[in-house]
């Protein structure tokens, strides 16, 4: 069994060159973040368009390969700090509108697909799925028409797709995040027996700083965050030494052939 043992490091270690360094970053988004967003509507007399601005604060997620410099999203999720106000004035008629908080975040069913991370760290994410979630109040009145009591779910809008650009730079273990999306999307409601299409437009910005951790996974047997020759000591000290907790690799709590060809097919596979 040593010599199988020995034979299979050997075989592993022409693979180590292949295994890139994966990071997990995690980012913290905070100022000058923040979301432009201009609403429109077609309502009789008050039809018009208004906008409103917020500082927003949340997270966001790469997962970013330093070998082959690439990163991909995993996730993000920000909400406005303030409230968005909207007023839509018209012959003596006022409508007025407010989301006390918008939540905006990715959509996205899986990780976004690998983005190359160009001169001074410049990505693009093509049609990043961005949803968005919160309820605006609309009150008022409207000559001819009587009270507005009424509301905007921001859910009929999303999700929507845009790319977000900007950079991710790394220095001295802290990572810096400057994005972007733009976005355009309208939806059609009822506000008081009347059809009303409603048009969100802008702008929403991610700015923040983290730090970047190993990924896990099989083949990373002594838990650096990177693969070579050094897992492969690892895995074959663990296994002649019978060690179930570095080497059994299928964890059935049995030392054998099984636990060689699986941590074979974890290490070729490399970390995500």
């Amino acid at each position: 069994m040593k010599t199988q043992t020995l034979g299979v490091a050997a075989a592993l270690a022409l693979a180590a060159a292949a295994n890139a360094d994966v990071l997990i970053v995690d980012i913290t988004i905070g100022t000058p973040s923040g979301v432009d967003l201009e609403l429109c509507q077609d309502l009789p007399i008050v039809g018009g368009c208004d906008s409103d601005a917020s500082s927003i604060s949340g997270t966001a997620t790469f997962r970013v390969d330093t070998t082959a410099g690439t990163a991909q999203m995993i996730d993000f999720s920000v909400s406005t700090d303030e409230s968005l106000d909207y007023t839509y004035t018209g012959l003596l008629s006022q409508v007025d509108a407010s989301a006390p908080v918008v939540d905006l975040f990715y959509a996205g069913v899986a990780d976004s697909a690998p983005a190359a991370l160009g001169a001074g760290g410049a990505f693009t994410f093509p049609l990043v799925p961005v949803g968005i979630a919160g309820t605006a109040a609309v009150t008022g009145t409207i000559l001819g028409a009587g009270s507005v009591d009424e509301s905007i779910d921001f859910g009929d809008f999303g999700p929507f797709e845009a790319d977000l650009t900007g950079t991710l730079t790394e220095s001295a273990g802290v990572w810096t995040l400057s994005g972007s999306f733009s976005f355009d999307d309208s939806t059609v409601g009822d506000v008081m027996g009347i059809t009303v299409t409603t048009t969100a437009t802008g702008t929403l910005v991610l700015e923040g700083t983290g730090t970047g951790t190993p990924e896990s996974c099989a083949g990373d047997c002594d838990g650096n965050g990177t693969l070579n020759v050094d897992d492969i000591d690892c895995f074959v000290t663990g296994f002649l030494g019978g060690d179930l907790g570095v080497a059994d690799c299928d964890a059935n709590g049995t030392l054998n052939v099984d636990d060689i060809d699986c941590y074979v097919t974890a290490f070729i596979a490399g970390c995500p």
